[in-house]
């Protein structure tokens, strides 16, 4: 790169060694004099320049607001006419905001705090006076330094351009001043700087008041302003909820239950950090309507509701009855993920060549059948989630394990680099403590060993500090009558107390007996001969069929559906206890196979059905005492 030669030049960049900053150090250092007309006053600047200020007999600054368009109409209106109290009232008021405002976004450093703090001392004792421009919104950018006579033999400089009086206009931001030192040039702006400054708005006061009492800077804080403050701050959408959901937005006849509306506002505030959050208040709270209250505030979103096929039509009249746009949602069931993830993957495609509007959120009604990771139908979830946002409703999330959580929060979550605070790594948290579990049951032999339970305590409750605080919205029936209890008066509701079970017994008559008594020894107990029980043609019923011969297409027909029956049907025993005055006998109810019945099990059971793919489902034979029989029972 070729050397940049430093010219004996009058304009100012900020780049190329010609900044705006070092040769406002270089004169200031003999004005007398220096007055400013900005568009733009920051506390930044002048840090910069404090210390060359310091020496400066009176200095003015003149500011136009950066106004919005309610305080530039107001200005308007004023025109030339003389200002009345309102619009003086109205302009400090927006200068305070300003001020307020800068300082949000300010850097908390010393620095910042002692260019402050010499600001303030220099506006208390009057070296400085401020001033904001009635006339019109301000965009000259003027700076004009009168030079001790005693010093230096002219009257002064110039300097205008496009920087205001900022650390960017200053310093960092390219540029383009000029410098005027002709007495002519010096003369004319200081006439234009005074004919604005007789009309302009004195805002010393206002800006020490600001400094003092709306920022940071506020040395009469105390600790326990500060809590509320931080109190305040986090809880700011619980306490203006009326931001977040309208209540006039309720249905006729839809109570406003405050618990309901307070969830509202945390899920807000949990799925735009973090990208979801899952809704898990215990049965009987209204999730669903929750869900669709929080759709609501959305109209302006369009959301995909994923839902078990049994309760779509809950959500869809959920969606109805808050008046929810039908172009803004769909709701599909849990059965059609593979047809969901093509059609939201053309609709994404379709959005970013057309520029039309593709899913912005995922409801997932029940997911915690998506826990495992380790499938298709979790792979095809993902895919529909990607780049979305994501609400999970259930009240069991969890299932079996804390690890349940894993793959859910990682369908909104990257997780080898998560939002959750002090949580990175997702993955790598799981499989540390997955590891801890698996150790500690090896060497407990046993999960019933104390040592292994209380290590899965431990770890499921890092689990809930650790990342669920962060996204899930849970609370119980306990949760809504000690936190809500003044509402729930008012509305005249409360949930019915759960008294001890009681024992109830069942008295029969001789006749209802002995009934009874023959019920069981057809069903058969233990002294029942085997070849007198009840029993049931398990696999392949329609071999036992009388009169039928099979062909050997048909045969083998049979011996596929008894396969599938062997490895998708199962269901499970129950025994129940009937107390009579006769006799106490207990009496089981068998099903068979009599298998353990596990979820994932009776899932691929109820699939296997929805998909037709047990024709053999359809008829079943009973065997009395070996004797085939004829009749067959129809199911479907």
């Amino acid at each position: 790169m070729a050397e940049v030669r430093r010219r004996n030049t009058k304009f100012y960049t900020n780049k190329d060694g010609v900044g705006l900053y070092e040769r406002f150090n270089q004169t200031l250092k003999h004005a007398q004099y220096f007055d400013s007309l900005v568009g733009y006053f920051r506390t930044s600047g002048f840090y910069r320049l404090y210390k060359s200020l310091e020496n400066v007999e009176k200095i003015r600054i003149l500011v136009g607001l950066n106004v919005d368009r309610q305080t530039f109409d107001i200005l308007h209106d004023i025109g030339q006419q003389k200002l009345d109290f309102e619009s003086q009232t109205n302009i400090k008021k927006h200068f305070v905001q300003e001020v307020k405002s800068e300082f949000e976004n300010s850097d908390d450093t010393e620095d910042i705090a002692l260019g402050v703090s010499k600001f303030r001392e220099l506006l208390a004792n009057g070296k400085i006076e401020m001033k904001a421009c009635r006339d019109q919104n301000i965009h000259a950018k003027v700076y004009i330094t009168r030079y001790n006579q005693n010093e230096i033999p002219i009257l002064g400089s110039v300097v205008t351009g496009s920087s205001n009086f900022t650390e960017n206009g200053l310093n960092t931001q390219y540029e383009f001043n000029v410098e005027l030192r002709d007495d002519d040039d010096v003369e004319y702006a200081l006439e234009k700087f005074e004919e604005l400054w007789e009309t302009a708005v004195p805002i010393s006061e206002e800006y020490i008041n600001a400094i003092e009492t709306k920022t940071w800077l506020n040395e009469s804080v105390t600790p326990y302003e500060i809590y509320l403050k931080f109190l305040y701050e986090y809880f700011y959408d619980e306490i203006n909820m009326e931001q977040v959901f309208d209540v006039e937005d309720l249905p006729e006849n839809y109570m406003k239950l405050d618990y309901q509306i307070n969830a509202i506002a945390k899920i807000n505030k949990i799925v735009n950090e973090y990208g979801g959050a899952f809704i898990s208040d215990v049965v009987g709270l209204g999730k669903t309507y929750i869900a669709a209250m929080f759709a609501k505030t959305l109209e302006s979103n369009k959301i995909l509701v994923i839902a078990p096929p049994p309760v779509r039509t809950n959500w869809q009249g959920a969606f109805k009855d808050f008046n929810i746009k039908s172009k803004n949602y769909n709701v599909e069931s849990t059965g059609m993920l593979h047809k969901i993830a093509q059609q939201v993957e053309k609709a994404v495609e379709k959005a970013e060549k057309l520029g039309e509007k593709s899913y912005d959120y995922i409801f997932i009604d029940e997911p915690h059948r998506f826990r495992n990771g380790n499938n298709s139908q979790y792979e095809l979830l993902k895919r529909i989630c990607r780049n979305k946002k994501v609400v999970l409703i259930s009240a069991t999330p969890l299932n079996n394990t804390f690890f349940d959580f894993y793959y859910l929060i990682s369908l909104f979550q990257n997780p080898v680099d998560s939002d959750i605070p002090g949580m990175p790594n997702l993955e790598a948290f799981f499989a540390n403590r997955r590891g801890k579990i698996k150790q500690v049951e090896k060497e407990c032999g046993t999960k019933d060993d104390p040592r292994y339970i209380n290590a899965v305590k431990r770890v499921s409750k890092e689990v809930r500090d650790k990342i669920l605080a962060y996204l899930m919205i849970r609370r119980t029936r306990t949760d809504i009558k000690k936190y809500f209890e003044s509402d729930m008066k008012k509305q005249g509701l409360f949930f019915p107390d759960v008294q001890p079970p009681q024992e109830i017994i069942y008295e029969f008559d001789k006749h209802t007996n002995a009934i009874f008594e023959k019920t069981i020894r057809i069903i058969g107990t233990k002294d029942t001969p085997k070849e007198e029980r009840l029993s049931y043609a398990r696999y392949a019923p329609k071999t036992y069929l009388k009169n039928k011969k099979l062909s050997a297409f048909e045969n083998q027909q049979q011996m596929v559906i008894s396969m599938r029956w062997r490895s998708l049907w199962t269901v499970t025993s129950s025994t129940c206890c009937i107390t009579n005055r006769y006799s106490s006998t207990s009496l089981k109810a068998v099903i068979w196979p009599p298998v353990p019945l596990t979820r994932g099990r009776l899932m691929k059971t109820a699939e296997a059905i929805s998909a037709n793919t047990w024709p053999f489902f359809r008829a079943t034979t009973i065997c009395w005492k070996k004797q085939k029989i004829k009749t067959l029972k129809h199911f479907l």
